[in-house]
């Protein structure tokens, strides 16, 4: 985290779920750095118990996977499937206040730069 926080082309941090993009939040707000005026959190899972939290998610909808699977089995409603029966859910971003476009001032080359977890 240290070496992440001297590198100044490091624009976001990427956390493996919402628990962790929490700690982060917590550990770097409690440096004095500004989220998301100084670096940015994304996380996955939107785990709902976090959702009071100031932490974005990429919510890849697995309990809508889920319940489309179960009514497949069950054979009880129609279930939108493609032709080799795979169901297909899409990605809903929710934004809580830790994303911020890459500020001026920090040169990013080969791309965008974030630490991953």
């Amino acid at each position: 985290m240290q070496n992440m926080l001297a590198d100044t082309k490091c624009t976001a941090v990427l956390a493996i779920n919402q628990w962790l993009a929490l700690n982060y939040h917590r550990f770097l707000t409690s440096l004095g750095v500004r989220i998301p005026g100084d670096l940015s959190i994304l996380s996955f899972d939107n785990y709902l118990p976090y959702a009071p939290h100031p932490v974005s998610t990429l919510d890849f909808r697995l309990e809508m996977l889920g319940y489309s699977t179960a009514h497949i089995f069950i054979n009880d409603i129609p279930v939108k499937a493609d032709r080799w029966g795979l169901i297909r859910t899409e990605s809903q971003y929710i934004d809580r206040g830790s994303l911020a476009p890459p500020r001026a001032g920090r040169t990013v080359t080969g791309g965008k730069r974030a630490l991953s977890s």
